[in-house]
């Protein structure tokens, strides 16, 4: 035993299996199909809500796992092993995840099972960064589940129907599904500017490098300047402190941006079967607010000063941003 982490891992929860939670989808195959396999969970109005696909993404490289960084799920379950490691015990070395497996759409001869969430899409959240937007569950009403093989297509009407222990109106769940639509929407917003962001800044530390090392005084302080432009923009949208490497206190000494505030408001809304309160619609739009701000601040780094320092890249014969 090391250390109270090791003696938590050990406990497992002695409990049966949930039936599975969504859409089931049962197939069967003759064969391998050369193609991907893809379902489809689509709206009324004929949208796509979710796609799945049979599609294998490259494994994830083992990355460091320290004291309390690793994940637990159903109580304390480990969901991925210690490499070099075949019983719990020490938590140091390199940690290799668990594949994803049931995003993954099964493609096996003979019969095959997938479940559908009914929820709508996720928000896509900076990889390595902590956090989650509770996704929307779908309004009740009629959906169709479209299996699609090569050049061949199925489909078959699905009915998500109310709980008839609750007195929700349609209106309500309707009102409660965009509100998280929107918040989701929002906190993508957020992460493609971090993506734009820190390509923007890999690519002027590179440029400072470079300008320390010849001399070039100007350019050095004014790839400086940019770079201290767009950490601040990062810091007011997220917190680059709580990361896949944190620890179970972390929070308490990172405090929360924007982007975890809209997500923490997207569970307390998701959480119920009502609509939106009215305090909760009122922080959206100081929320909101706060991401435009930083939009606008990026939107002054690329149109006006990006443009600037090209120039002057340009004069110096250093090679522009791109």
């Amino acid at each position: 035993m090391h250390r109270l982490d090791s003696l938590l891992a050990l406990y497992q929860a002695y409990v049966a299996p949930n039936p599975p939670n969504g859409i089931i989808v049962d197939y069967h195959l003759r064969g391998t199909p050369p193609d991907d396999i893809t379902i489809d969970l689509i709206g009324e109005d004929g949208a796509i809500i979710q796609q799945y696909s049979s599609h294998v993404l490259p494994a994830p490289a083992p990355r460091p796992a320290g004291a309390l960084a690793y994940k637990l799920s159903g109580g304390a379950r480990l969901r991925a092993p210690i490499r070099g490691e075949e019983e719990p015990g020490l938590r140091w070395g390199a940690l290799t995840p668990k594949s994803e497996s049931s995003s993954v759409v099964p493609r096996q001869p003979g019969i095959n099972r997938f479940v559908v969430p009914i929820v709508a899409a996720v928000a896509h959240i900076t990889p390595g960064l902590l956090g989650s937007v509770t996704p929307a569950a779908l309004v009740p009403g009629t959906y169709t589940i479209r299996l699609t093989i090569g050049n061949d297509s199925y489909e078959s009407p699905v009915r998500v129907e109310r709980d008839p222990r609750v007195a929700t109106s349609q209106k309500e769940f309707q009102a409660q599904f965009e509100f998280l639509i929107r918040i989701r929407d929002r906190v993508n917003d957020i992460h493609r500017m971090i993506a734009r962001l820190r390509d923007l800044r890999t690519q002027l530390l590179d440029r400072r490098e470079r300008a320390l090392r010849m001399g070039k005084s100007e350019l050095f302080t004014q790839t400086q300047r940019l770079i201290d432009m767009l950490e601040a923009i990062e810091n007011g949208l997220i917190q680059p402190g709580l990361n896949e490497n944190s620890g179970e206190l972390d929070g308490t000494h990172f405090p929360d941006r924007v982007d975890g505030k809209l997500q923490a408001l997207s569970y307390q809304v998701a959480r119920s079967d009502n609509a939106p309160t009215r305090q909760a619609l009122e922080l959206w739009e100081v929320l909101d607010a706060e991401v435009a701000t930083q939009e606008m601040l990026f939107a002054k780094v690329t149109v006006q000063h990006l443009p600037d320092f090209n120039r002057l890249c340009r004069d110096q014969d250093f090679a522009v941003l791109m």
